[in-house]
């Protein structure tokens, strides 16, 4: 039984709401990424999670690249290698962040030699070779050494 000491009743309080959730950290997964041939792509996830620690599934999180002219990034994540070197990748919500790292450095996947063939006319005879080396996706990689030798 309530009993009051006056004629004023005091209306019962109720308890305040939760606190909003608020983003407080980006994880990016993976934390780093290397790329072996232009035009080759590689996901990136963004986990937000609230000041409690837990997850925010939905969260807006805009993406952007420190280095567009080594690798670019899209609404989803989607990273795209454009030339060697390294970028920084950072995906954002609301006022925090959380980076990957991003390198481009093209691996040799084919070699072409430019003539495939030659006939010589006489012994003595000499002619020039020229060598194409290619990444996973047909694109040319610049300063490679190319090792010559003649099977006879």
């Amino acid at each position: 039984m309530l009993l009051a000491c006056s004629g004023d009743s005091v209306p019962p309080t109720e308890p305040p709401p939760p606190p909003t959730p608020v983003p407080t950290t980006v994880i990016v997964s993976p934390s780093s990424a290397e790329i072996a041939a232009l035009g080759a792509t590689v996901k990136l996830t963004a986990e937000v999670r609230d000041q409690n620690g837990n997850p925010m599934p939905g969260a807006a999180v805009a993406w952007v690249s420190s280095a567009d002219t080594v690798a670019t990034v899209d609404g989803t994540g989607l990273v795209t290698a454009v030339t060697n070197g390294t970028a920084t990748i950072t995906a954002t919500a609301a006022s925090v962040s959380g980076t990957a790292a991003v390198t481009v450095e093209q691996v040799a996947a084919a070699t072409r030699v430019v003539p495939d063939s030659l006939t010589f006319a006489a012994v003595g005879d000499t002619a020039s070779l020229a060598a194409t080396v290619t990444d996973a996706n047909g694109h040319a990689i610049e300063g490679v050494a190319v090792e010559w030798a003649s099977g006879d």
